[in-house]
């Protein structure tokens, strides 16, 4: 058996460059600078009134404060866009937490948690964040059903083969997400976020 562990540098990375790609990507980002500089210059203009203005305490009242909160309002909503792009843009796999796969003698596990707002929340344990074990999703092929492994620019991992997903409980409550507890594939995809840089050579090492 061989465990293949997650790495937050390499994740960070692989979604960095997979959000970089998305059609989206460019729009986004380019709104939120706009939004930034729409704050840059309330404040610049700010500067200007109360450089101009005399007594310059009576500017810092009447100018400083009122500027100060409209360029606030810009430069946050500006920095949230942002940080929305950086996420959505890399989706479904932003989503995916703590991903590990495990090579066992005979299949493949890759166990993950899913980051959503319905999802229970993780807990912190020695600066890592730690995911209710009854919370995770397990993804489970047979090493005779893995019929192909391919990447996608390096950065997600595509394994095409009869397999299946077990669903944690809270996906399913009140048939928010699946019915059943297990679901049925011929495909999955999963970020190469691993300390190991050669994944899919690994795999397939193991599958000979």
């Amino acid at each position: 058996m061989r465990v293949l562990l997650p790495d937050l540098y390499a994740r960070k990375r692989v979604l960095r460059e997979l959000a970089t790609k998305h059609p989206a990507w460019k729009r986004k980002v380019i709104f939120s600078i706009l939004l930034f500089s729409v704050g840059i210059v309330i404040i610049a203009f700010t500067l200007r009134l109360i450089m101009t203005n005399t007594p310059r305490a009576l500017g810092y009242f009447i100018f400083g404060v009122p500027g100060a909160t409209f360029a606030i309002i810009p430069m946050i909503i500006g920095v949230i866009r942002y940080v929305s792009a950086k996420y959505d843009c890399a989706l479904p796999y932003s989503s995916y937490a703590n991903g590990t796969i495990t090579l066992y003698e005979d299949r493949l596990e890759y166990v993950y948690w899913e980051i959503r707002k319905e999802s229970p929340e993780a807990k912190t344990e020695k600066y890592l964040m730690k995911y209710p074990e009854e919370a995770k999703t397990t993804y489970s092929i047979d090493r005779d059903s893995i019929r192909d492994i391919t990447t996608e620019d390096g950065l997600v991992c595509v394994i095409s083969g009869s397999a299946k997903i077990k669903i944690p409980d809270w996906k399913r409550k009140d048939g928010q997400f699946f019915l059943d507890k297990t679901q049925y594939v011929g495909e999955f995809s999963f970020p190469l976020a691993f300390a190991e840089t050669d994944v899919i050579q690994i795999i397939d090492n193991w599958r000979r």
